[in-house]
């Protein structure tokens, strides 16, 4: 098992370099290398290759950070995009909002960056009024999307007192 693993990693690491050539850095090859990872890896490799692209804090690294939150892969995109709101880099908040309103995205998708974009909202002071005809225009009808609502509600906002 594990020397399968090593030979699907060889063979993205090696795809990654063949997909993007003009890659040049060395930095460049690690975000690459930690993609590839991130796309064929086991859930502990996952979640290792996506914090070192958060860590890195590059245009290269966020760049793969939303090329894997594109993923069909539901917990591959879910991973991501909560990745990119822990980052919150400047146009992250735009990505997750976008996310979380794309009803061709899978559920988990969806909720894991309506969750994120809440948070940073959040994290910046600002009041459930202030965000919640924004979170509930891109929950809309999905039920799974407006229970992840009511729990951040009540466990960030009403928190700290609500409104």
């Amino acid at each position: 098992m594990m020397k399968r693993r090593l030979m699907l990693f060889a063979l993205a690491a090696g795809a990654a370099a063949l997909v993007a050539p003009g890659i040049s850095s060395a930095a460049d090859k690690r975000v690459a290398e930690l993609q590839a990872i991130a796309e064929t890896g086991g859930r502990s490799r996952r979640l290792a290759a996506i914090d070192e692209l958060v860590r890195k804090d590059s245009s290269e690294s966020r760049g793969a950070l939303e090329a894997l939150a594109a993923s069909r892969d539901a917990e591959l995109a879910s991973l991501a995009l909560l990745a990119i709101g822990r980052a919150d880099y400047s146009g992250a908040r735009t990505k997750l909002a976008d996310a979380a309103g794309d009803a061709k995205r899978s559920d988990a998708a969806r909720a894991a960056a309506l969750t994120a974009w809440l948070r940073a909202e959040e994290k910046d002071g600002k009041s459930w009024d202030a965000v919640n005809g924004t979170a509930e225009s891109k929950a809309g009808s999905n039920d799974l999307l407006k229970d992840v609502l009511s729990a951040v509600k009540k466990a960030r906002f009403d928190a700290k007192g609500g409104q």
